[in-house]
């Protein structure tokens, strides 16, 4: 069934509600009065009454929609409301006259009588119906303006995912780019390989399912290339060492997230090291919750174990636009050497829209 006709049938199922309340209060009060009831000008007659106030409602409906009574105009549509009622309680006493008398058979007094003593309060009937859509109105527009304040909310955090995006994928480039030219002529077949590997990321990266998120085992296997990119520059410097565990594996987790967490780990582990180190790569579930985290065994001093460059720092803002204050992203220096970079986030198999709060 259609909105609109659901928006019929409930209209009616209310005249109808309110036409048997009238009948039965009715029958009540002839009771306790200890008078007869006559059940077939009852039943008519409250029927009749009440369906010819129904004929006007989508009038009145199409009357507050284009003349609403609102703060910015009420002055000058209040009174087009007003004469709107009353034209319609003439209307509506000329209808049920007719309807009674003509119809049905029935004997009442002539309708200038029944206008002049039911006038003032079909009008206040009226005035009623009136407010009462109103009120429907304003509750419409405003879950209107809601569903639109959170699509706009939506749209802005998947422009400023996808800015963010856009700045790191350059960051990697560039740094990338930066190592091969340090090899090209001290060893021309390393930075070949470096080259090679980063032309088959690049690849992947552009022609990869759309969406900002991809499972654990698509991002091992996207971050393949680049491992193999950092073994071709460091060589037997660096042994990487993967512990995640099975039922992390089908999480979803943003596209090349942990490539900041691992190039931090190169860059300020890795590198300083004049002997081989070692990276560490560990997923696990705890509870609700996916813990990822690169740990190297680098040296020197603190700060610069904990120094968070460009690519974490864009990390940190994807994972926010993301998963809003549930999931979060440190850098500590470990106690055995080296810094530890841990990521959290909510643990789920289904993609998530960008956390957004709508507008009160």
């Amino acid at each position: 069934m259609s909105t609109r006709a659901r928006r019929w049938l409930a209209g009616f199922a209310i005249w109808t509600m309110l036409a048997v309340l009238s009948a039965s209060q009715t029958v009540v009060r002839l009771s306790l009065e200890d008078r007869p009831i006559y059940w077939d000008r009852l039943v008519v007659g409250n029927l009749v009454n009440w369906y010819s106030c129904a004929v006007f409602t989508p009038l009145l409906f199409w009357a507050v929609r284009r003349f609403p009574v609102d703060a910015r105009d009420w002055l000058r549509h209040l009174p087009f409301h007003l004469a709107l009622c009353a034209i319609a309680s003439t209307l509506k006493f000329l209808i049920e006259w007719n309807t009674m008398v003509r119809v049905f058979g029935f004997e009442l007094p002539p309708v200038g009588r029944l206008l002049t003593s039911g006038f003032i309060s079909e009008n206040i009937a009226f005035w009623c119906l009136v407010a009462a859509i109103h009120a429907i109105e304003f509750q419409r527009k405003a879950r209107e303006r809601e569903v639109l304040t959170a699509r706009l909310q939506a749209r802005l955090s998947e422009a400023h995912l996808n800015a963010l995006a856009a700045r790191l994928h350059p960051h990697f480039l560039f740094n990338t780019l930066q190592a091969i030219s340090t090899l090209v002529h001290r060893d021309p077949r390393a930075a070949d390989t470096m080259i090679g590997h980063l032309s088959t990321l690049l690849r992947k990266t552009l022609h990869g399912r759309p969406g900002h998120e991809v499972t654990l085992e698509e991002e091992m296997a996207l971050l393949d290339d680049y491992l193999a990119i950092a073994q071709a520059r460091f060589g037997d410097r660096v042994a990487v060492v993967r512990d995640l565990a099975p039922e992390t594996l089908p999480a979803l987790v943003p596209g090349l997230s942990l490539q900041p967490l691992l190039e931090n780990a190169f860059e300020h582990g890795i590198a300083r090291r004049a002997d081989a180190g070692l990276v560490r790569i560990q997923a696990r579930r705890v509870g609700d919750r996916l813990e990822l985290s690169v740990r190297d065994d680098g040296y020197g001093p603190a700060a610069d174990a904990v120094r968070e460059g460009v690519g974490l720092g864009t990390t940190r803002g994807r994972l926010t636009e993301l998963y809003g204050p549930s999931a979060g992203l440190t850098l500590t220096a470990h106690p055995d050497g080296g810094s530890l970079a841990t990521m959290t986030l909510p643990f789920h198999l289904t993609p998530v829209a960008p956390a957004v709060e709508v507008a009160a």
